[in-house]
Formats: C-alpha cells, structure tokens, sequence
C-alpha cells in the first residue's frame, strides 16, 4: 500500500498560518491605506465645495460689478449726449459773440464817423466864435471897462473850449478808453480865479455870491491843466446848480502835507446818505432839485472823479462840518521837496540849449555835464556815473530813441537810469515813440526852468537819486 504525504503536517499549519497572518497585515495596511485616501478625498471633496462656494460669490460679484459698469455705461452715455449739447451750445455762443463783436465793430466805426462829425460841427462853431471875439478884442484895442472884460472872457472860454474839445474827442477816439494826462506846472491859484471868473455870472444871476480863499503864494502842482480846471468847472457849476439864492459858495486852497487840497463848499441842502453812496456815479441824480431849474445830466461828478484819479489823487463828497451845505473837494500831490545836488548829463547837439539847460540846472545845485550827440552820451555814461539824464531826441549822428535804446539793452548799472527826453514834438505820437525807446518822461522844447526843474525833481525822488 502506497505512502501519501500527510497534509496535516505541524509544518504546514505553520507555513499556512504565516502566510495568513502576512495576508491579513498586508489586509490591514490596504484599509488603513484606503482610509487614508478616503480621508483625503473627503477634504478634497470639502475644497472642492468651498470652491464652488467662492466660486458663486465671485459669480455673484461679477454679475454685481457688470451691473454697475452698465449703469457706469449708461451715465456716461448720457453724460456724453449732455457733453455734446454744451459743444453745440458753446459753438451757438460762439457764434453769437462773432456776431456781437462783428457789430461792436461797426459800433465803433459808426462811433467815429459821428465823432468826426461832431468834431467838424462842434470846432467849426466854437472856432467860429472865438475867431469872432478874437476880431472884437482887436476892434476895441486898449478899450476898457465891462464890455472889454466880457470880450476877453469869451475869447479866454472859447480857447479853453476848443482845446478841451480836442482832448474829449482824443479820449473818445481811443479804443483803450484811457484818459491821458498831460503833466505841467500847474498854478492852482491861477486856475481857481480862472473858474470863478466864468462861473460868477451865472452865480450872480441866481443871487449867490462866488468867492475864492486861496493862500499866497498858492501851491504849484504837476497836473494837467485843462483837466483840473474841468474838475473845477464841474464842482463849482454844481455847486452853484443846487444852492439856494442868497447864499455864499467858496473855493478853497490848502496845503495839506504833500497834498494840495481843492474844496467847494456850498450853503445848500447838504448830501443824504443814499447820495453820498452814489454821487460819483454816472447819470446819478441827488435827491436835491436844481434851485435855478437847470437841466443835471448826471455825468460831471462822475467825469471830474475820473479826472482826478486818472491825477492818482482822491476826491470826496461830504457834508459841511458846521452842517450848512455840501463840501465837494479833492487832493493833488503837490510839488515835493527839492531833491539835492544831482550829477545831470544833457545830451543835445545844439549848443544854445545845451547851454541854456545847464544854466538852468546848474542854478538849481546840480552837476552837469554835456554832450553833442548819442555816441558821446553813451561814451559819458561808460566812464561817469550820473543820477539823470536828459536826451534830445533828434541829433544829427546818433539820435536820442537810438542811444536811449544802447543804454537800455546795455549790462552796465547806466541801464536804470532815469533818461528825459527833450524834443520839439508835443503830440502824443512822438510822446509814446519815446516812451517805447526806454525814456521815462518828455520835456517839449521850449522849455522853461520850473517845467525842467519839476522833471528833474520828479524821476530823481522815483529812482532814489535824491540825497
């Protein structure tokens, strides 16, 4: 009988008993393996939904951001429309502005034509009357008495009108509009009795009696003349205007500081607050009536105001301190104090009024020395120091405008140098040729010492020369 192995062996149990216990290691070690993936796909799959969680908030986001760029879309849409609404009516304006200056020029030609009209008609009979008083004051010759007078007072008037004429239409000509002003010496003293002397008539028609309280010497001021004594017209026919009959009107001169003050002070009604407010307005009406009937156009106040600051002085309007009327005034810087010894160089090439202005300064105290013509000048400035120099204009060799030009665009201290023109043109298109030269003021040929002398005074204490 065959021998078959014994399955049952202890050997074999063991082997088979290693081999399971080997298995269910491995066994153990897959689940706990396959835990561990489990667990990591469960927090993938947690990430996952916070994902999608973020994931709808930013869609939410975005819808919510492109919701608000379509209504950003849309504004602007409508911005841009209301941007091409203010284009088409800013071009509409434009228009309109080209239409309104179009016309503004016409104006303006028109304006002319009336005022050359005006000029012709206006000078033709003023000119005609005071040609008229000029023959009567020849007729009666060394006549005197009240008619003499009266002659002579209408050809003074008639004179005065016509140069003023000239200047308003010179104003009115000007597209600037400025108001020029003529500096000279000016006697205030002069011009007061001047005024009171033409206006005495209408105030001794209406019962008033027109006086003049001016000092003597009275103060000399640097001024336009005719200007002033238009200031003066207007403040003493006001005055006369609105008094009562029976009543004093005074003009009054006083100095005052560096001020020389002009006052007219009336017996009238005085001034309310509402026309102190407005009096120097134009077309302004004060509460008082004209006591004669006369006719108040509004524009003398305002005219005399704008002739006085155009002086760089003041004006004002105010109730007597004794309550007894109106006082209407105004200040005027007065001729300062000398200025001391200057060093002068007169520049003209000839020789009499070389001679004549160095006299003149020479009498006032100061150094002067003299040149013939531009180059010399230029050549004297190079090697002197000088506080002033006085040029004329036309020279034979260099002039005055080209020599005062060199000194200006030169690199030496004689550039700032004050420099006065002395020329025999007084009309202002010479007067402005110089002053775009580089000269600081004019002086007209002939001139006398105070003129000169005033010029002087004037740009040394503006440049600091005085000493």
């Amino acid at each position: 009988m065959e021998n078959r192995p014994q399955s049952n062996r202890p050997g074999n149990h063991e082997a088979v008993n290693e081999r399971l216990a080997l298995a269910n290691v491995e066994a153990a070690e897959l689940v706990a393996e396959l835990e561990a993936k489990s667990e990591e796909l469960m927090s993938a799959n947690r990430r996952l939904a916070e994902a999608n969680v973020r994931s709808a908030e930013l869609v939410a986001e975005l819808e919510e951001r492109s919701e608000e760029l379509h209504r950003a879309n849309e504004k602007l849409a409508r911005a841009n429309a209301i941007s091409a609404e203010l284009v088409a009516e800013l071009q509409a304006r434009r228009e309109e502005l080209e239409w309104a200056n179009t016309n503004l020029r016409r104006a303006g030609e028109e304006k002319k034509r009336i005022l050359g009209v005006a000029a012709h008609d206006l000078r033709g009979g003023i000119g005609g009357i005071h040609n008229l008083a000029t023959l009567l004051a020849e007729s009666i010759a060394g006549a005197s008495g009240e008619v003499a007078q009266h002659v002579a007072l209408l050809r003074e008037e008639s004179g005065r009108l016509l140069r003023l004429l000239e200047s308003i239409l010179e104003e009115a000509r000007s597209d600037a509009g400025k108001l020029e002003i003529q500096r000279v010496p000016t006697d205030l003293a002069l011009l007061v009795r001047e005024a009171i002397r033409f206006h005495e008539g209408n105030a001794h028609g209406k019962g008033q009696l027109l006086v003049a309280d001016v000092p003597d010497p009275a103060p000399v001021i640097e001024a336009d003349s005719l200007r002033i004594r238009q200031v003066l017209d207007n403040l003493v026919s006001n005055a006369i205007k609105f008094a009562p009959s029976s009543t004093r009107i005074t003009v009054r001169v006083c100095e005052a500081g560096n001020e020389a003050l002009v006052s007219v002070l009336d017996e009238g009604p005085g001034l309310t607050d509402e026309d102190l407010r407005k009096v120097f307005g134009e077309f302004c009406r004060l509460s008082a009536k004209p006591t004669g009937g006369e006719e108040s156009h509004g524009l003398g106040l305002a005219i005399a105001h704008r002739i006085v600051e155009a002086h760089e002085g003041r004006i004002w309007a105010e109730n007597r301190e004794d309550a007894k009327g109106a006082h209407f005034g105004f200040a005027l810087s007065r001729e300062g104090a000398e200025v001391g010894a200057l060093r002068v160089l007169v520049v003209d090439d000839g020789a009499i009024n070389r001679s004549i202005a160095k006299k003149f300064l020479e009498k006032a105290g100061h150094s002067v020395d003299v040149a013939s013509d531009g180059k010399e000048a230029i050549e004297c400035l190079s090697r002197e120091r000088y506080d002033l120099v006085l040029m004329d204009v036309e020279m034979s060799g260099m002039s005055g405008l080209d020599a005062t030009a060199e000194i200006r665009s030169s690199e030496g201290p004689e550039r700032r140098i004050p420099i006065i023109a002395l020329t025999g043109h007084a009309d202002k298109e010479s007067r402005e040729a110089c002053l775009r030269a580089g000269m600081n003021d004019v002086v007209v040929k002939p001139f006398d010492p105070k003129t000169l002398r005033l010029a002087v005074n004037r740009w040394a204490r503006k440049s600091g020369s005085s000493r």
